[in-house]
């Protein structure tokens, strides 16, 4: 039976909950939630692997393993200084404005000699969220091979933790449960009888994430309440049908100055109702092009 609340889910493990506390997030400006610190260890566990064989293959390449300073990287003090007062920070963004930051921070080991901790890692609410990896090193060239993007300049929270948890308070839950049901019901009066049946909706879940990740469009609008509103829509295929998959998306400011910014999915549904998919196109086109 269709209920009213809002559903999240686990990104790794598809756990589901009506309650968005209940997740983790690490990635700043994401929608990827997570239901505990495994899950997202189990998500990214690709990458971690990734980054371990590149510097495996450089540091081969380079004939240099440095292997009397691994006892630094399980040095508790040394990474707190890391992860709350780097000497640099670079942040390296893709395509898909998926952000990485790399810290260095230089020790002394006696009078002339020093080496620099190294981590890569995602940050949520200005601090160090989930490290992807970690090494040491006294030589530049294996500093410089890090040194990638955009050397930026950031307070960083003294605190830092594998996770952080998006708080949301009762009443904007309330508003958030408010616009799913309206946006549903007026979803459902404007779709064909001939369209994907709502019944099929659960089998093209799989569809949200690349939808968000790399849409072919995204529009912003504001609705009748005055709140920013988010359209991400992709052409997708799907046993040789193409179709539209849509994410509708309710903008949450958050901070002392409403300056942090989470986008937080309250309608998503596939169709291949070219009429339909035109009712959604709507607002400020903000990535993508006119289409007819």
């Amino acid at each position: 039976m269709l209920s009213n609340k809002l559903v999240f889910y686990c990104y790794q493990c598809k756990k589901i909950s009506h309650n968005l506390s209940e997740f983790l997030f690490v990635e700043e400006d994401s929608n990827k939630s997570f239901c505990s610190d495994k899950c997202i260890e189990g998500f990214f566990s690709p990458l971690v692997d990734y980054y371990d064989s590149e510097e495996k293959k450089f540091r081969s390449e380079l004939d240099l393993h440095e292997k009397h300073l691994v006892d630094f990287l399980s040095d508790d003090e040394k990474i707190d200084e890391l992860l709350t007062t780097p000497d640099e920070i670079w942040c390296q963004e893709n395509e898909f404005q998926d952000k990485l930051y790399t810290l260095i921070k230089r020790f002394k080991i006696d009078h002339d000699k020093s080496f620099s901790l190294i981590v890569l890692s995602f940050m949520y609410a200005d601090k160090p969220s989930f490290i992807l990896f970690m090494t040491a090193t006294e030589d530049e060239r294996v500093l410089e091979k890090f040194k990638v993007g955009t050397k930026t300049e950031m307070s960083i929270s003294k605190s830092s933790s594998s996770s952080s948890v998006l708080e949301i308070d009762a009443e904007t839950l309330t508003l958030l449960e408010s616009k799913k049901s309206s946006y549903l019901a007026e979803m459902l009066d404007k779709r064909s009888p001939a369209d994907i049946p709502f019944e099929s909706f659960h089998l093209y879940e799989e569809y949200l994430d690349p939808t968000m990740q790399n849409p072919d469009e995204i529009f912003k609008l504001k609705d009748d309440e005055g709140d920013e509103i988010f359209t991400y829509i992709k052409a997708q295929v799907k046993d040789t049908i193409s179709f539209y998959y849509l994410v509708v998306c309710y903008s949450l400011k958050q901070g002392p100055s409403k300056d942090k910014e989470t986008l937080i999915p309250i309608l998503s549904f596939p169709t291949l109702d070219g009429e339909l998919y035109s009712n959604y196109k709507l607002g400020e086109l903000i990535q993508g092009v006119v289409k007819n």
